[in-house]
């Protein structure tokens, strides 16, 4: 349909996205698919190529398939293709699957990081927005201190974005890495109070005895995060 100079479209293939059901209708959709190769594969008892793919996951449309020689040949694969005995490719053939990272030794997935470090598999918080091309976008990621928001909305991001952190950073380094750019460069120079973001980060560590195995980490953390305000 065309209005004047415009243009408007009707979507007649792919599933519509940005909607509210769109995550949800994407999920399911790529679900059928998987469901049917695992079934393939448990009526062809391919035991050993199932438990291959017990390190693979998806979130919507981020793949990531961990030690699994097998995931590139079924997943780029139209699900109409028989790839090897019988067994049939993942996804249909409008879908493409492209490999976007080809390290063998640190990969990023959604807000995290897997990488190795001494021969040691670690995770670590990832942002795309930190590297090309979204490094040169402007970001606003949290609200003005002088916003319209409540003051326990704006001051509360404090605790649920530590708890994101200690989810992801399997070492203490990396937590504490996230915690200072976040105290730091993301709200204390948004004139954030410094007292208020003190005590947010005070009753957070009050709920571990033992974080990452380290006795009585309420005062070591404090002192290694607020290195010129401890204590009050």
């Amino acid at each position: 349909m065309r209005v004047g100079k415009d243009c408007i479209l009707h979507q007649i293939i792919g599933i519509p996205m940005g909607t509210n059901p769109a995550v949800f209708i994407a999920n399911l959709f790529c679900f059928t698919f998987e469901r049917e190769f695992i079934k393939n594969l448990i009526n062809k008892n391919r035991i050993d190529i199932l438990k291959k793919f017990l390190l693979s996951a998806r979130y919507v449309d981020d793949l990531i398939s961990i030690d699994n020689e097998y995931a590139y040949r079924f997943l780029t694969t139209p699900n109409n293709t028989i790839v090897m005995d019988g067994i049939k490719g993942v996804y249909p053939p409008y879908l493409t699957i492209s490999q976007e990272q080809s390290s063998t030794s640190t990969v990023s997935i959604l807000d995290a990081r897997i990488s190795k470090r001494n021969n040691t598999w670690i995770t670590s918080l990832y942002d795309k927005r930190e590297h090309p091309p979204l490094n040169k976008v402007q970001n606003i990621v949290y609200p003005d201190v002088d916003s319209f928001l409540s003051s326990s909305a704006k001051y509360n991001v404090i605790t649920s974005q530590l708890h994101r952190y200690l989810n992801i950073c399997s070492q203490k380094v990396d937590f504490l890495q996230s915690a200072r750019k976040l105290i730091d460069y993301c709200l204390i120079e948004k004139s954030y109070k410094e007292k208020i973001i003190f005590h947010k980060v005070s009753r957070f560590l009050n709920n571990y005895e033992n974080l990452y195995t380290i006795q009585n980490p309420k005062n070591t953390f404090l002192k290694l995060l607020f290195p010129n305000r401890y204590p009050y």
